[in-house]
């Protein structure tokens, strides 16, 4: 079973609608209109509903199941675990991109899964703090678990028995302090733009 966290207009959610050895697919969407970003930025999403989701996936060409979509509007943390029928083997967060969203993201969802689950966190090149936090937390707890930074700006955290997988996606993984350090850098003079951007902003207004 796969579930996402944040579809929007839900082009991630189409390889699993068309893949027939994906049982289920569930969607955890807010649905907010305004959302705050680690960059400094608020971000603008117009007409964010599940309607309009469904509308754009009815209008893929390939012919969806849309019959195995399951969708909640509501934060993760207020999600009920009998509203999720299974423990889902795949993950993806890609809700709001703050540390603490995410962090709250993935404790949230951990109440669902059973082991051997694999997270995968869009844009982890902004959201990193927040897999070192949990990263730390899974040691704490001892929770068998490994982290690797995938290209495009995936993080995948391979929990359980998906930690053999490891191996498999080296050949696809950054050097993690040489992606760490990049991400610092990138998100660092998105923060400074976004300063300078309202900066200039308040003294036009003024």
């Amino acid at each position: 079973m796969y579930l996402e966290v944040g579809s929007h207009l839900g082009g991630m959610l189409v390889p699993h609608l068309l893949d027939p050895l994906c049982g289920a697919v569930i969607s955890i969407d807010k649905r907010p209109i305004v959302m705050p970003d680690v960059r400094g930025e608020e971000l603008i999403y117009d007409q964010n509903s599940t309607e309009r989701m469904i509308e754009a996936l009815r209008s893929v060409p390939e012919k969806l199941n849309i019959e195995k979509l399951f969708t909640i509007d509501s934060d993760v943390k207020n999600v009920r675990a009998s509203e999720i029928a299974a423990s889902p083997n795949l993950v993806m967060v890609d809700g709001e991109h703050t540390i603490a969203a995410v962090v709250s993201d993935f404790l949230s969802l951990l109440r669902f899964v059973k082991g051997d689950t694999v997270f995968l966190f869009h844009d982890s090149n902004i959201v990193f703090d927040a897999l070192l936090v949990i990263e730390k937390f899974l040691n704490y707890l001892e929770y068998p678990h490994r982290l690797v930074f995938l290209y495009d700006n995936v993080g995948a955290l391979l929990l359980g028995g998906a930690m053999q997988m490891a191996d498999e996606l080296l050949s696809r993984t950054w050097d993690r302090e040489a992606f760490l350090d990049t991400a610092r850098r990138y998100l660092m003079g998105r923060v400074a733009d976004s300063y300078m951007t309202k900066s200039a902003e308040c003294k036009i207004e003024s």
